[in-house]
C-alpha cells in the first residue's frame, strides 16, 4: 500500500482518492500531519473507490456503540470506531481509527468522503501529527480483523490480544444478577430468597453479581467501603457467607469508574485527595448521544449515563492516585469474601480529560489502576462495563471481559433484537481484544428464550436477572448443568458473513452468528425485527459453510427447537422461518466413520456438553459433562449401546439416522456395527 498524488494505492489499484494522509507507516497506518499544533483537528481520509456496502460501529452515547449499515460513506455517523466495507471487486476494506498516548481518533462521512476526527480531550495537550487510522484490504473479513488486531497491539504497545489474556474464572458458571430483578431495592433477605428459589428448582447459580444499590452513599458519592447498613445491616460479609453456603462459587459487586456516580465523599473517605471537576463533552459525542432514543427510554437509575444529567454537576474525582483508591477498596472487599467486581460507566472518564492530560491519559490511569488492583486481590475477576471507546479497548492490558452492548431493557420491546444484533457486530471486532459479555437477561421475559439462546452460544458469561417468581426454569435448565457450570463455547460468537452488511432491524433478513465447541460448531439464527402491530415472519437458510473455516465435508446438523437432524454437504442448506422473538440453534458436527455426536439435546448448546469423543474401529465412546438425553447421528442402526459396560436401551430414527439414549451416566459407548 502506498500514497501517490493524494491517492492510496494497493497493487496498482486506487483504493482511496483525495486523501490528506502524508504517509503510510508500517504498511497499514495512515499518517496525518498539520502545520501547527492542535488539540482537536479534522483530516480527510478520502473517497473510497468502488464501495458497495459498509458496516460500522459508532458510539451512540459516551459509553456504548451500535452498528450501522449503508451504501455511501456520507451515511457513516460521527464517532465511528470501526468500519468495514465490501467493494465491487468483492474485496473488503477495513478502516479502524487509532489512539496514541495523547490523542484518540474517530471517523465520520460526508458527501465528499470519509473524515478523521482527532482529539486529545484537553486544551493543553497538542500535537502536529498522528498515525490516525489502520487500513487494510483483503478477501476475508475474519482474517482482516485478526491481522488488524495483531498490528494494532504491536503498534500501540498499550493492549493485548484476547487470546493472550486469562478469562475470569466465574465465566464457566451460570450466574444471577440483582439489577433488573430488584434495581437498587437490595436486601440480604431478598437476595437469599431468590437463591433459595433457584435451589428448590434444582438450579445452582455459580456466581452472583450484586449490582447497583449495595454501597454506602451520601449525596450520590461513595461515603464508605462497607455496604449500606440500612440495606445490609449484617454487612456484606454476612451476605457473601450465606451465598457461598448455598454453593455460589463467586460473588461480584458493582461500582462505577469513580466509586459512585458523583465520585468520592471526602468528608468520610479522607485518605483520598479529590477535586471537584466538570465534564467536558466533545460536541460529536454529544450530537451522537442526542440522536439516540435510548436517553428517553432508560430503564433504571441509568439516567446517570447521559450528558444532560452530569453537565451542570461537578464530581469529586480522585486527584492523582487511582491505584491507591482501588487497591484499598478491593482489599477491603476481599476481606468480605468478595471474588471480583463489575466497573461501570468506564468511558465517562474521558469526559474529564481536561484535568488529567487528556481523555486517552485519564483512561490509561483508570484502566491500569483497576487492572492492577483486580489482579492483586481478585486474580483478574473483573467485568468492564460501559467502556465502548477505543481509548479503553486499545489500553486494556490484562482485563479480558467487557460488555459489548448497552443494557438489557425488559420494558422496551424494540430493543431485544437490537441487543442481539449489536452484540454480534461489536463482538466480531472487539472480541479480538477483549472477550465479549452480552449482558444479563430475564428468562421469564417474552423475549427471554431468544436472549437465552444467544447467550448460550455467545462464548461469554450466561447470567439472568429474574425477579422472585418470574423465572422460567425450563429455559434456565437448558443453559446450566447441575453443578452450576455452563456448556461454554470455545471461542466468542461472530456474525456470519452473509449477515454482515444488512440491517436485521429493518430488512427482511435473519441475523446469524456462529461459534465453536471442542467438537464441531454451532450456528444461531435470530429474528431481530419488531413491530408492535404484527408478527413479522422471516424466511432464511442455514448451511455448514456459514461457519468460518469449518473442518469437514459432510455434516450432521441438529436443530434444537425442531429436534431434527439433517445430513448436509458444506454448501447444502436448511430452510426455515422465524417469527417475533424467535430463534433457532443448529449444532454442526462433521460425520466421521458414519458417526457424529450431537450431545445432550435438551441443552441449547448441545455440542458444548461433549467432553471427549473417541472412535476406535466399530466403537464410538462419548464422554459428557452431564447425564441426560443424548443424541447422535449414526449412518446405520447401532448394534448396541453401553453405559459402564452394561447394555442399555436406545431409540433409533431411521428417517433422520438419529440415535437417542437416555444417558444415566456421563460416558456412552456405541457399537456402530
Amino acid at each position: 500500500m502506498r500514497i501517490s498524488n493524494e491517492y492510496i494505492v494497493h497493487k496498482n489499484k486506487v483504493l482511496i482518492s483525495q486523501t490528506d494522509a502524508k504517509d503510510i507507516i508500517s504498511d497499514n497506518f495512515l499518517l496525518f500531519e498539520s502545520e501547527s499544533l492542535f488539540s482537536e483537528s479534522f483530516f480527510k481520509i478520502g473517497e473510497i473507490e468502488g464501495l458497495e456496502r459498509f458496516l460500522c460501529s459508532r458510539r451512540i452515547s459516551v459509553c456504548w456503540m451500535a452498528p450501522e449499515t449503508g451504501v455511501s460513506v456520507s451515511e457513516v455517523p460521527v464517532e465511528t470506531q470501526f468500519f468495514l466495507c465490501k467493494l465491487k471487486s468483492n474485496e473488503y476494506l477495513m478502516i479502524i481509527p487509532m489512539i496514541d498516548k495523547r490523542m484518540r481518533c474517530a471517523i465520520f462521512g460526508k458527501e465528499d468522503g470519509l473524515y478523521l476526527h482527532v482529539m486529545s480531550g484537553c486544551s493543553k495537550i497538542k500535537t502536529k501529527q498522528i498515525d490516525g487510522v489502520y487500513v487494510d484490504i483483503g478477501n476475508d473479513p475474519y482474517e482482516l480483523i485478526e491481522k488488524a488486531a495483531e498490528r494494532i497491539v504491536e503498534k500501540t504497545e498499550t493492549c493485548q490480544l484476547r487470546r493472550n489474556k486469562k478469562l475470569p474464572e466465574y465465566v464457566q458458571y451460570y450466574g444471577w444478577c440483582t439489577y433488573n430483578a430488584m434495581y437498587d431495592d437490595i436486601s440480604h433477605e431478598k437476595i437469599m430468597d431468590i437463591i433459595g428459589d433457584f435451589q428448590k428448582n434444582e438450579v445452582v447459580p455459580g456466581f452472583v453479581l450484586i449490582d447497583a444499590g449495595w454501597q454506602s452513599i451520601c449525596d450520590k458519592k461513595l461515603a464508605a467501603f462497607y455496604a449500606d447498613p440500612n440495606k445490609l445491616p449484617d454487612g456484606l460479609q454476612a451476605l457473601v457467607k450465606d451465598l457461598k453456603k448455598s454453593n455460589v462459587k463467586n460473588v461480584l459487586v458493582w461500582h462505577t469508574y469513580n466509586g459512585y456516580w458523583y465520585g468520592i465523599d471526602n468528608n468520610t473517605l479522607t485518605n483520598y485527595k479529590t477535586k471537584d471537576i466538570y465534564a467536558n463533552f466533545n460536541d460529536f459525542i454529544l450530537s451522537s448521544t442526542q440522536q439516540c432514543s435510548e436517553k428517553d427510554n432508560v430503564a433504571t437509575a441509568g439516567k446517570s449515563f447521559y450528558p444532560m444529567f452530569f453537565a451542570d454537576n461537578a464530581i469529586a474525582m480522585v486527584e492523582a492516585d487511582f491505584f491507591r483508591l482501588y487497591y484499598d477498596y478491593y482489599n477491603y472487599l476481599r476481606t468480605q469474601g468478595v471474588d471480583g467486581t463489575k466497573i461501570d460507566a468506564m468511558a465517562w472518564a474521558e469526559c474529564y480529560g481536561e484535568d488529567y492530560a487528556g481523555s486517552t491519559e485519564i483512561m490509561r490511569l483508570l484502566v491500569s489502576s483497576v487492572e492492577g488492583a483486580s489482579n492483586t486481590h481478585f486474580d483478574g475477576n473483573l467485568l468492564n462495563c460501559s467502556g465502548s471507546s477505543n481509548a479503553f479497548i486499545f489500553q486494556s492490558v490484562t482485563a479480558n471481559l467487557t460488555r459489548t452492548s448497552r443494557d438489557f431493557f425488559p420494558d422496551i420491546p424494540a430493543t431485544h433484537g437490537w441487543h442481539i444484533y449489536t452484540n454480534a457486530v461489536n463482538s466480531y471486532w472487539m472480541g479480538e481484544f477483549l472477550h465479549p459479555d452480552w449482558d444479563m437477561f430475564q428468562s421469564g421475559h417474552e423475549a427471554g428464550e431468544m436472549h437465552a439462546m444467544s447467550r448460550a452460544i455467545s462464548g461469554g458469561p450466561v447470567y439472568s436477572t429474574d425477579s422472585m417468581g418470574e423465572e422460567n426454569y425450563n429455559i434456565i435448565k437448558k443453559l446450566s448443568f447441575k453443578d452450576g457450570t455452563v456448556p461454554l463455547c470455545g471461542y466468542y460468537a461472530r456474525i456470519c458473513l452473509d449477515s454482515m452488511f444488512f440491517n436485521p432491524l429493518q430488512d427482511m433478513e435473519i441475523i446469524k452468528i456462529f461459534n465453536f465447541n471442542k467438537y464441531g460448531a454451532v450456528i444461531g439464527a435470530f429474528n431481530c425485527r419488531y413491530d408492535s402491530d404484527k408478527n413479522i415472519i422471516i424466511k432464511y437458510k442455514v448451511c455448514p459453510n456459514d461457519v468460518y473455516k469449518i473442518q469437514g465435508n459432510t455434516f450432521a446438523v441438529f436443530a434444537h427447537k425442531q429436534n431434527r437432524i439433517w445430513v448436509l454437504k458444506r454448501a447444502e442448506c436448511i430452510f426455515n422461518e422465524l417469527g417475533r422473538f424467535e430463534a433457532e440453534i443448529y449444532t454442526v458436527m462433521p460425520i466421521i466413520s458414519g458417526f457424529a455426536a450431537i450431545g445432550l439435546s435438551e441443552m441449547y448448546n448441545s455440542g458444548g456438553t461433549i467432553n471427549n469423543i473417541f472412535i476406535d474401529g466399530s466403537e464410538a465412546t462419548v464422554s459428557l459433562h452431564n447425564s441426560g438425553l443424548f443424541v447422535a447421528y449414526c449412518m446405520k442402526k447401532p448394534v448396541a449401546v453401553y453405559e459402564g459396560g452394561k447394555n442399555v436401551e436406545f431409540d433409533y430414527d431411521s428417517m433422520e439416522y438419529k440415535l437417542i439414549v437416555n444417558a444415566t451416566s456421563c460416558q456412552i459407548t456405541i457399537k456402530l456395527y
